[in-house]
């Protein structure tokens, strides 16, 4: 047999090796790898609002379960809309889309007092109309900006950042005035 022919019978032998079932030896014999566990998932069309009293925030996710990647934060008060339930998570579509734990979405507004003052906000419009402070949020979204709308009192408060520090806060401040936006500016909650 020569070196070519070896490698052809190689690559079949490894070809055939990885779509066979994969077991784990014991003592007793060979046992097959659990099956997955089945999540019912239910189409649903709502608006529920994020509370998280313990953070302020949620994290929105690529994919149902935390260890899926984080794609950004809402904050308590954010009402999204949900257009899926799969067994403790929530997909959404608006603000963005994403999902979201059950667990942190309500069925009443838990208000805009949450997070706790202390926080910085990159802010790049305020509107009266949710329609205005949604065109905004598109266009930063278009942008690439991660954002969210809070209203507070009458306004909609258009906002592409919560930050601890100013500094951070300031930072999102100056890449939204260079991306176009140049009334951002730093809200302090």
């Amino acid at each position: 047999m020569n070196a070519k022919s070896s490698k052809k019978i190689t690559t079949a032998i490894s070809a055939v090796a990885l779509a066979l079932p994969i077991t784990v030896g014991v003592a007793s014999g060979a046992v097959a790898a659990p099956a997955p566990t089945a999540v019912t998932c239910r189409a649903i069309v709502d608006t529920p609002w994020v509370n998280s009293p313990r953070d302020g925030f949620a994290n929105r996710r690529s994919g149902a379960g935390t260890n899926f990647r984080i794609l950004g934060r809402l904050n308590t008060g954010t009402q999204v809309t949900r257009a899926e339930v799969c067994g403790t998570w929530s997909r959404i579509t608006a603000p963005a889309a994403g999902w979201v734990a059950n667990s942190l979405l309500s069925t009443t507004n838990p208000g805009t007092t949450t997070p706790a003052t202390g926080w910085f906000r990159a802010q790049i419009g305020a509107f009266r109309t949710r329609a205005n402070a949604d065109t905004r949020a598109a266009a930063a979204r278009r942008a690439g900006f991660e954002t969210y709308i809070r209203k507070v009192g009458n306004v909609y408060r258009v906002q592409v950042g919560a930050f601890r520090n100013r500094a951070d806060a300031q930072a999102r401040v100056n890449q939204a005035r260079n991306a176009g936006f140049r009334d951002a500016f730093v809200q302090t909650s």
